[in-house]
């Protein structure tokens, strides 16, 4: 049995929060900037009532701590 890299699992949730965002009231340049903080902190403002709105919230909070713990990795590994 094979085990997908985590790159290509993040970036499958990413394609999948990407095509759920693209449903939503998001302006283009966030969508292009992947910024993900701003959707976090923004996104229910106009989305709250959308359908895939918790699935879209559940995927950024998931990116947004990934990406924490990949930085306080390098950070660790640079300092050793």
């Amino acid at each position: 049995m094979t085990t997908k890299d985590p790159k290509d699992r993040t970036n499958e949730v990413e394609q999948e929060l990407i095509s759920i965002l693209f449903t939503m009231e998001v302006p283009m340049f966030r969508l292009q900037s992947k910024d993900w903080g701003w959707m976090v902190r923004n996104l229910q403002i106009r989305n709250k009532d959308h359908l895939k709105f918790d699935r879209a919230r559940e995927i950024l909070t998931k990116l947004l701590r990934d990406r924490r713990t990949q930085d306080r990795d390098s950070v660790t590994r640079k300092r050793t």
